[in-house]
């Protein structure tokens, strides 16, 4: 859900296939504790930020938020379906994940998934209506070796005109760095994202050892695949971080 210069992913899964939907969220019989957000066999990681406070840091399973950052938190939202205008819009349910300007890939979501060979990854995200969204840098997705740092990385984002890595062909693109005998390399589709529209981002993640290859889909359509197995460098270790938010 978009506030200011925002761009916020709703609902998130990690997940083996195929990839399951969560369900909506309910509220538990009094006297119970709050369900799973979205409870289903085989799920590493969901999160649709119901059970989370307004105006807070999500918590568990994700990472305590790092110093200095601040920009993302959960935000109560209305339906798409009610008479909420567009900045008040969640994708599901009465709650998403907001984010205000600045903060760097250290500032977002961050959930350990130790060294998972295999990932299906899925958020939903909206760009905010502001023109600068569209006019820098920004990355939705990450995985990368370290919760702190943000170098090594896969990255899934947007690419304005100009950018070194996809400057003729800029909009939705995979980027990774830290590759053997080489710089980043960026795997650019040329598809720009409405503002103030829900799109469902979802990628398909293999490691195998230094070996790294991905395909990317936007709304269930496939968009950039690379099976040639990119050979990840030596500052690229076991461990691996989910991020997700903006950057």
């Amino acid at each position: 859900v978009e506030s200011g210069m925002s761009t916020a992913p709703q609902a998130m899964a990690v997940v083996p296939p195929p990839v399951v939907a969560p369900p909506p969220a309910t509220s538990p019989p009094a006297g119970t504790a709050p369900a799973a957000p979205c409870p289903a066999e085989g799920l590493l990681l969901c999160e649709s930020f119901e059970q989370s406070e307004s105006g807070t840091f999500p918590g568990e399973p994700w990472l305590p938020e790092l110093p200095g950052c601040g920009t993302h938190r959960v935000e109560s939202r209305g339906s798409a379906t009610a008479s909420a205008t567009a900045s008040e819009v969640s994708h599901s349910g009465s709650k998403a994940l907001g984010t205000a300007a600045g903060g760097y890939p250290e500032c977002m979501l961050h959930a350990e998934l130790e060294d998972e060979p295999e990932l299906y990854l899925r958020s939903w995200v909206r760009l905010g209506a502001e023109p600068q969204l569209r006019e820098q840098y920004l990355t939705l997705l990450e995985l990368g070796p370290r919760e702190d740092k943000d170098e090594p990385e896969l990255r899934i984002g947007l690419r304005p005109a100009g950018n070194g890595l996809c400057g003729t062909n800029p909009g939705l693109d995979v980027s990774v760095s830290g590759l053997q005998g080489s710089g980043p390399v960026a795997d650019c589709s040329g598809v720009q994202l409405e503002p103030e529209r829900w799109y469902c981002l979802q990628a398909h993640v293999v490691r195998d050892g230094r070996r790294l290859s991905y395909e990317l889909s936007l709304d269930e359509a496939p968009l950039l695949q690379n099976l040639s197995e990119l050979r990840l460098g030596a500052s690229w270790s076991d461990d691996l971080y989910f991020k997700v938010g903006r950057a």
